[in-house]
């Protein structure tokens, strides 16, 4: 199940949630719109407290910018 999807049904806002997890919102927000993937231990986090309706599979957006993937260094040349 989505967080979204979760936090519908349970009718929670995203504050809510994020205190709840120990967050601020704004990192709920980015989960939830697949802009950014939690760190694990976020993800194990939302795991307990959605009694494992939201999984990692359900959290993972392979297109969202990650710590793990290298940043491409621009205009930054070393003589």
């Amino acid at each position: 199940m989505k967080l979204r999807e979760y936090l519908k049904l349970k009718a929670i806002s995203q504050q809510e949630f994020a205190d709840r997890i120990g967050v601020t919102r704004p990192l709920v927000t980015l989960i939830v719109n697949g802009k950014k993937n939690p760190s694990i231990n976020v993800v194990v986090r939302i795991e307990e407290e959605t009694q494992g309706l939201v999984k990692l599979s359900d959290l993972f957006n392979p297109e969202a910018p990650s710590r793990l993937k290298k940043k491409k260094k621009v205009g930054k040349n070393k003589k």
